[in-house]
């Protein structure tokens, strides 16, 4: 991973500060140390080395699914034009894992998600009082419902991701564990 995400463990965070319950900004990426935004030529650096052009597979052990980050994810890619007809490959950015990250944990859960938890389970009533605690927090949002954000159950700090190294029955792209903690 990118020196931003990598994990470190004696540590326990890595060098970014993003809470994921916002959207990717100047405001909502910063220098954990210093508090100022990460400038924007970081942002569009590669997020691996080396770099993966085709997809990243993001995990984490507090839901379900898997996110799929592909390159230009946040429409930074420059548009083709006449005069030159192909644009380069683009490699996965770190701007676009934290908007795949953000995007994918804002949709709403689907009904087939909330009923595999379990009619009034442990989970069920975990991931309510979440979507409560954050709707509370934004002051609103409560008629969009149970959203994805709602599985971390207020861990909503990215502390690190970790790579998970390819094994035999690998598909061709590469994988990697998401890894949260509740912000401070």
């Amino acid at each position: 991973m990118h020196p931003l995400f990598e994990y470190i463990r004696p540590m326990d965070h890595a060098p970014i500060s993003c809470d994921v319950l916002y959207p990717p900004s100047s405001r909502s990426i910063l220098d954990r140390s210093t508090r100022v935004p990460i400038p924007y030529e970081t942002l569009d650096e590669p997020a691996t080395e080396p770099a993966v052009y085709s997809q990243l597979v993001l995990k984490c052990d507090l839901f379900p699914w898997e996110i799929i980050v592909r390159p230009n994810a946040a429409g930074t890619a420059p548009a083709k034009s006449a005069r030159h007809p192909f644009t380069r490959r683009r490699p996965v950015t770190n701007l676009d894992v934290l908007f795949a990250l953000y995007d994918a944990l804002s949709e709403r859960i689907t009904e087939d998600e909330w009923s595999r938890l379990g009619q009034r389970s442990r989970m069920q009533r975990q991931i309510s009082h979440a979507y409560e605690q954050r709707c509370v927090k934004l002051g609103g949002g409560w008629e969009t419902g149970v959203r994805r954000i709602d599985w971390l159950d207020g861990r909503t700090r990215l502390v690190g991701i970790e790579m998970i190294p390819n094994s035999k029955d690998s598909v061709a792209s590469d994988t990697a564990t998401l890894i949260f903690k509740t912000p401070a």
